[in-house]
């Protein structure tokens, strides 16, 4: 129970700082987007490459932080940084995170699908840490899942019912993010 109670401690930092971020990621990633379809240009390198560059930015910003939670944590605690706890969140993520790495260079400039695979694949990583993280990390988890796949078959049915990219990341990352941190948030207890 305590060791729930430290995880959500530390997770709802990290996510409020993921959404933040993933709402400004958006709002960067629509203003890009707005910029070229009113200036086209030939090179469309940048445009190409905006969306995963932006995303993969605001990824390792919420990476450094998270890690810097951590080490503070483990520094308090008088624990190594790279816990047995920290091996195993490691070794259950890397399965999820490592198929939307390889497939995340293929897609690179198709930015739906990105979007997608990013949703889907965040999802299967937090039902990955179930069996150890506290059940509102495992709820988080089918939110992306459920959303992921809601999304495709939105997408597959009627597919200008389909939000932008940088919307349908501003939702998930954003959104679940941000309520996420809302609901875990650590709260002093009342005494009395």
């Amino acid at each position: 129970m305590e060791k729930a109670t430290v995880y959500r401690a530390i997770s709802a930092p990290t996510a409020l700082i993921a959404g933040v971020l993933a709402v400004g990621a958006a709002y960067l990633g629509y203003r890009v987007e707005l910029n070229n379809s009113e200036f086209p240009t030939e090179d469309y390198s940048l445009s190409d490459y905006a969306f995963p560059l932006i995303w993969l930015g605001a990824l390792a910003l919420v990476g450094a932080a998270n890690g810097w939670f951590l080490f503070q944590d483990a520094r308090r605690r008088g624990e190594k940084f790279i816990s047995n706890g920290m091996r195993m969140a490691l070794i259950s993520l890397i399965p999820s995170h490592f198929t939307a790495a390889v497939l995340s260079v293929v897609f690179q400039t198709a930015p739906s699908v990105l979007a997608l695979i990013w949703i889907v694949f965040h999802g299967i990583g937090l039902l990955a840490t179930s069996h150890f993280s506290p059940r509102s990390m495992t709820l988080l988890g089918w939110g992306f899942l459920l959303a992921g796949l809601g999304i495709i078959v939105a997408h597959a049915t009627a597919p200008s019912s389909v939000p932008s990219p940088h919307i349908l990341m501003a939702i998930t990352f954003g959104g679940f993010h941000l309520i996420y941190a809302a609901c875990t948030w650590p709260r002093k207890s009342a005494t009395h």
